[in-house]
């Protein structure tokens, strides 16, 4: 197949999930023997256009002051509208954004939207706990978002999700779209199984872990849907000088979470760590005794998750959005019921003693054989090709 892929997020260039699964999914894609192209952001530094492990890239969707949600529609049209000539068997987009824009630009080809969330919900439950001025501009923000998704959702020949969680919201939110729905997974890189760069003795010791300690730790952006206060307010409970915590990760929340550890008395056991390379993120999940996914609402898939696992990381985490999905082909124990400090507490307490070389061992091979790219990939070439119209149509509602 030749397909159009647009997104608002690729990885390396940015940090975020859907990036990391835009990305993969394209080179696994490319690996398959498929024929693909990506619009991409802009990156000042890296050339328009280059080839990446058999992707072409193509980075025209540029940043500036107007707000992306308005920008990506018009930008993805424009720069799609200029490929039309390659006559391509499909169009996929990321986001809703990129799907209004490449509906629009006259391809002549379907449209598979791959829902990763529901930017509506996220926003909503966002601007319940802002100050006023953010609240009022995302207030201002939300028919804008509501319309995108609607539009996307309509306009889209097949929709691709990645759980069925994700399955729950698109259809609580778009009930006739029932037979448009095709059950994909995200997967792991392979660097991610491999050996880390830096041994787990030297990333322990930089990160300030006693002799003898625990390393905990979560790959979060910093806002409260991600649940950061709440496990740190866990480790405050535990009071055991053993436990330091390493949060990976940066956003709005950062300058409160960090007087919340100051206040707290945890300035030594908490280490904010910012946005760090994928090098450094693959030795902190080696290093790492336990990760912990304490979301608090809307986790529709888990990319952190299967990263710990593929490195051999037991996870723990919250019963919120997939995460219980993927984490009782383990242990169940695993699965925290309350997303409050009190309850990770007492769930970080009780599977301290679980962990083990066993348990990792476990956690790799589950992470390889279920979430593995080669593996995973199968799946969205069957969706995609149903949604193309290439080998006939299997929806969901027929699974």
């Amino acid at each position: 197949m030749r397909l159009l892929v647009a997104t608002d997020q690729w990885s390396p260039d940015t940090v975020g999930g859907s990036g990391r699964v835009a990305a993969a999914s394209a080179r696994a894609l490319a690996r398959r023997g498929h024929e693909v192209t990506v619009l991409a952001p802009a990156l000042d530094g890296l050339p328009k256009q280059t080839l990446e492990e058999d992707v072409e890239v193509i980075r025209v969707l540029r940043r500036h002051n107007v707000p992306q949600t308005a920008a990506d529609p018009v930008a993805t049209r424009y720069f799609a509208r200029r490929l039309r000539s390659r006559h391509f068997d499909l169009a996929v987009a990321h986001q809703s954004t990129n799907a209004v824009g490449l509906a629009a630009a006259g391809l002549d080809a379907p449209l598979a939207y791959v829902f990763h969330a529901s930017v509506v919900l996220e926003q909503r439950f966002l601007r319940r706990r802002t100050s006023l001025a953010p609240r009022l501009a995302r207030i201002a923000l939300d028919p804008l978002l509501v319309g995108l998704e609607r539009s996307a959702v309509a306009r889209a020949a097949g929709i691709l999700v990645l759980s069925d969680f994700s399955t729950q919201v698109v259809l609580g939110r778009h009930g006739h779209v029932a037979t448009k729905l095709h059950r994909v997974s995200g997967g792991v890189e392979d660097v991610f199984f491999a050996r880390p760069p830096e041994p787990a003795p030297g990333t322990r010791r930089r990160y300030g872990v006693p002799e003898g300690g625990v390393l905990l730790t979560t790959v979060r952006r910093l806002e409260p849907r991600m649940g950061v206060d709440e496990l740190v307010g866990a480790i405050a409970r535990l009071d055991d000088k053993r436990l330091v915590l390493a949060i990976a990760g940066d956003g709005m929340d950062r300058g409160r979470l960090e007087r919340l550890a100051v206040d707290l008395g945890l300035a030594e056991r908490v280490r904010f760590l910012g946005r760090i390379p994928d090098a450094e993120l693959r030795s902190l999940y080696a290093a790492a005794d336990l990760f912990v996914l304490p979301t608090v609402a809307y986790e529709g898939f888990g990319i952190s998750t299967v990263e710990a696992l593929a490195a051999g990381t037991p996870v723990l985490g919250t019963a919120v959005g997939a995460t219980p999905e993927i984490l009782s082909g383990i242990d169940s124990a695993f699965v925290v019921p309350h997303s409050d400090a009190d309850s990770l507490a007492a769930a970080i307490e009780r599977t301290l003693p679980l962990l083990g070389p066993d348990i990792r061992a476990r956690c790799a091979e589950y992470a390889r054989t279920r979430y593995g790219w080669d593996v995973v990939i199968t799946g969205w070439e069957k969706a995609l090709r149903a949604v193309a119209g290439i080998d006939g149509r299997e929806v969901l509602g027929n699974l």
